[in-house]
């Protein structure tokens, strides 16, 4: 999960140009035999991070990511965070904890190594992650919906499907905001660990 900072048509060319590094670096490096190297998150955010700067660095222009593989033979996520808001991860008795371990965002410095972090996913875990459009939004009193917010209704519906949560905090969501308008884009992604 990705995020550019601002909101113009610049901001779309910016979108595709991620994507397509993204996808041309997954096809290119793609093989049965080195999958889990391949698809190591930190490596994938190193590489981006390089193009990104080739093109825009020093205009401004900043990406936020997420980047995650699920290792369900070692049952372990192993993810790189770039400036993106940390994940959160609901444990089958229905705490619910912070992927910390935010780096800087993309495009800021080409030189920087980003780092991979490890955390075991079982059967019955969930992991939600989020653009901040979801946290930012506002009720009519002007309050943010929030980090312990968001927290709270994930507990809540522990032992839910993915389906089941992901509608709970849309709901939650709207009833927070009585119908203010949200000012930024809303992504929000479900993950339930259903392996035994």
């Amino acid at each position: 999960l990705y995020d550019v900072m601002g909101h113009s048509i610049e901001t779309t060319k910016i979108n595709s140009m991620a994507a397509s590094v993204i996808g041309e670096y997954l096809d290119n490096t793609f093989s049965s035999d080195a999958e889990e190297e391949t698809l190591s998150p930190g490596r994938l955010v190193n590489h981006l991070n390089t193009e990104f700067c080739n093109e825009y660095e020093g205009k401004g222009v900043f990406l936020t990511l997420f980047s995650a593989y699920f290792d369900i033979a070692r049952s372990m996520i192993n993810y790189t965070t770039a400036g993106h808001e940390p994940p959160m991860l609901r444990r089958k008795n229905g705490k619910v904890d912070t992927l910390f371990n935010t780096q800087l965002f993309i495009g800021i410095d080409n030189r920087r190594k980003y780092e991979e972090h490890s955390i075991p996913f079982y059967h019955g875990d969930t992991l939600c992650f989020f653009s901040d459009g979801i946290l930012e939004a506002r009720n009519p009193e002007g309050d943010f919906y929030g980090r312990q917010r968001l927290s709270d209704t994930l507990s809540r519906h522990s032992g839910e499907s993915s389906e089941l949560t992901l509608l709970g905090i849309l709901d939650d969501l709207r009833e927070f905001c009585s119908g203010e308008k949200m000012e930024d884009e809303l992504t929000i992604a479900i993950i339930s660990c259903c392996r035994t």
